[in-house]
């Protein structure tokens, strides 16, 4: 069974490949479609997935206070991106 760490592993490879912004419908449709990640694991992954970058984004209300690693897109609505920093 997946883990977690495994789902935001596949979540940063899918935002990457969109040169590093994404919308949440772009990030499921990848993680669905070409991770090698069971979504079936997960009652709902999208809510899995936007979890995992709320919760590792201070543009998030719901930001746990460490690895910042995802941005909101300005003047966007489910637009994510990733910071510089997670290479």
């Amino acid at each position: 069974m997946a883990r977690a760490p495994e789902l935001l592993d596949v979540t940063i490879q899918a935002i990457k490949s969109f040169d590093g912004e994404a919308q949440l419908e772009e990030i499921y449709d990848w993680v669905k479609f070409k991770s090698t990640l069971d979504v079936t694991i997960w009652g709902d992954f999208k809510a899995s997935i936007r979890d995992a970058i709320e919760t590792r984004s201070s543009d998030s209300e719901r930001f746990r206070g460490k690895d910042d690693l995802f941005y909101k897109v300005p003047n966007s609505r489910g637009w994510w991106g990733m910071r510089k920093t997670t290479g």
